[in-house]
């Protein structure tokens, strides 16, 4: 009678078990892949396993063996043990990078960093990654806080006419030579030395436009004025060219050139004068209507 025979793959091992005719095992032999056999093909298998598979990666391996962890990302399943007891992810997801929808290349990673004024945002649909920048409006100032006039309002609730505070909106975070500010003063000034602390950065003195101190009439409140950091002072960007206020101040050298409308009452005609000084270096307004 003719053997029956049956092959099982057992890990590395294959076990085969000869069968008499009548279905007695007579012996069995153990057949050593690695040396016992030669170009072994298991293209008609119904299947084969050749890696440990599970979603918890064991906690002691040595270096070689391999690892399948099924719940791992797709290309990113396949773990190797590099050293005793410390598995090493073998594969990555490789990412594709397009801009505008056109591609650029491929990477194993890609690291985003925003750059000041900039917000990443990263949307994962499942399929595809898409990064969505936009504007960090608290950083760079957009239309609309332009519009609305904010970003360089300093308002002052002080309640000093002589040294004043203001606030910011983001806050200042220094004082730097050239930067402007939109000041907005809650009292009229005193006159003569005049200071600004903005968002508690110091203490600066408020000069009019050609370095000399505002008089009585030159801060008036609720009004707006355009200053300027020269890196010591602040400076007035520009006085009106006509001062238009019921008290005007005494002229003196500090006034010099400046013209000051007072309006009359009614059927009275209104006063134009420019502080200057005569012959004799005497300072007063010179009426000029």
């Amino acid at each position: 009678m003719g053997f029956n025979k049956a092959v099982r793959l057992c890990g590395i091992v294959i076990c085969a078990w000869f069968y008499t005719s009548a279905g007695q095992a007579q012996t069995g032999t153990q057949i050593d892949l690695h040396s016992q056999t030669r170009r072994v093909d298991f293209t008609n298998a119904d299947s084969t396993r050749p890696l440990k598979l599970g979603t918890l990666l064991p906690a002691t391996c040595s270096s070689g063996d391999l690892f399948f962890k099924a719940d791992a990302p797709s290309g990113s399943n396949l773990f190797g043990c590099t050293a005793l007891n410390i598995w090493s992810v073998e594969g990555s997801a490789s990412i594709q990078l397009n801009s505008d929808n056109i591609r650029v290349g491929t990477r194993g990673s890609e690291n985003l960093t925003p750059g000041p004024g900039i917000v990443n945002t990263l949307i994962d649909n499942g399929t595809t990654l898409t990064l969505q920048m936009s504007v960090d409006s608290a950083t760079v100032e957009t239309r609309a806080t332009q519009q609305a006039g904010t970003s360089l309002l300093c308002k002052s609730a002080s309640n000093s006419a002589a040294a004043y505070t203001c606030l910011m909106s983001p806050s200042l975070s220094a004082y730097t030579i050239g930067m402007l500010l939109h000041w907005m003063p809650d009292m009229a000034g005193a006159g003569g030395a005049t200071t600004l602390n903005a968002d508690g950065l110091g203490i600066k003195a408020v000069k009019l436009w050609d370095g000399s101190d505002p008089t009585a009439g030159d801060i008036v409140a609720g009004s707006l004025y355009s200053l300027w950091y020269d890196g010591t002072v602040f400076r007035v960007q520009s006085s009106p060219a006509v001062t238009n206020l019921p008290t005007r101040t005494a002229c003196a050298i500090a006034l010099a050139g400046r013209v000051w409308l007072t309006a009359g009452a009614a059927g009275v005609k209104d006063d134009v004068s420019v502080c200057a000084k005569d012959a004799a270096n005497s300072y007063g307004w010179r009426t000029l209507y």
